[in-house]
């Protein structure tokens, strides 16, 4: 059984690069579906039919789901059989759908293409991004669309939580899976386990010269590997913008705002702890 959401509409323009027409919170649905029914056992086409309400197999509706959540990593499908992938299994709990949320929405090819070259920053407007996205391979008559569900995707999988229009990494979560120690953590714990030499009056003369010239550096933000384990911290420092380009005053009164209401969360005061 060949699945592909343009099964049914052969007016669709071939793309280029993968992405789906269903957002994230409709794909949701299936591997939770499937593991409150069957826990990580496959099941029938048939049965998931029956289970999310279709009529048959053939339903086109059915068919787009099963190929938008394949596309979002979170099933395989073998035959005339359904089965959860990890990913999916976490995706269904509460416990782990945070993260799960996150893998999922970059499993999608052409969102982790506009999450790479935009993290941290300011989004282009909807005309400009779908110009983007035309560029990247999304077919001229179904930019709108996908532009759309990208945003509903992105906003679903946490990326606007702190900025509505600039893609951050959510509070607690990481690239690279549940399991991966956060790089910042790596970094650090590696550093703590090498043996610190004292420069030599060679070497001292050998940094001079090699010394940083700041003036002619352009310091991007969101690439910034700070030593700080807290996410919102991260997440914050993430969302500013290169150094020596155009920020608002406003948006700037902004930032700091967001920030004072984060180390409020964060941090205890000590006047008030004295009290």
């Amino acid at each position: 059984m060949e699945l592909s959401e343009a099964t049914n509409d052969v007016k669709r323009e071939k793309s280029q690069i993968a992405f789906t027409y269903s957002s994230l919170d409709e794909n949701v649905k299936l591997p939770t579906v499937m593991f409150e029914h069957n826990g990580m056992q496959p099941c029938t086409l048939d049965q998931l039919v029956a289970w999310l309400g279709y009529d048959n197999v053939s339903n086109g509706t059915f068919r787009n789901r099963l190929s938008s959540a394949r596309l979002f990593k979170l099933i395989e499908i073998t035959s005339n059989t359904v089965k959860l992938t990890e990913l999916g299994r976490r995706i269904a709990q509460k416990d782990q759908e945070r993260q799960a949320r996150v893998e999922a929405f970059l499993n999608i090819p052409l969102y982790k293409e506009i999450y790479n070259r935009h993290k941290g920053h300011t989004l282009p407007n909807d005309s400009a991004l779908e110009s983007e996205m035309l560029g990247l391979g999304v077919p001229e008559k179904q930019k709108e669309r996908a532009r759309q569900v990208f945003q509903r995707s992105a906003k679903q999988a946490g990326f606007f939580e702190i900025y509505k229009d600039r893609l951050v990494l959510p509070s607690g979560a990481t690239i690279g899976g549940s399991n991966d120690e956060p790089r910042e953590t790596r970094n650090s714990a590696s550093f703590s386990n090498q043996s610190v030499e004292q420069p030599t009056p060679q070497d001292t003369t050998v940094a001079k010269s090699n010394s940083f010239n700041a003036t002619n550096a352009t310091i991007n933000a969101s690439d910034w590997q700070l030593p700080i384990r807290e996410p919102l911290i991260q997440g914050l420092f993430q969302a500013l913008p290169p150094v020596r380009t155009k920020w608002s005053k406003q948006k700037r009164q902004e930032w700091v705002e967001l920030a004072l209401t984060a180390f409020k969360f964060l941090y205890i005061d000590e006047e008030e702890r004295q009290m």
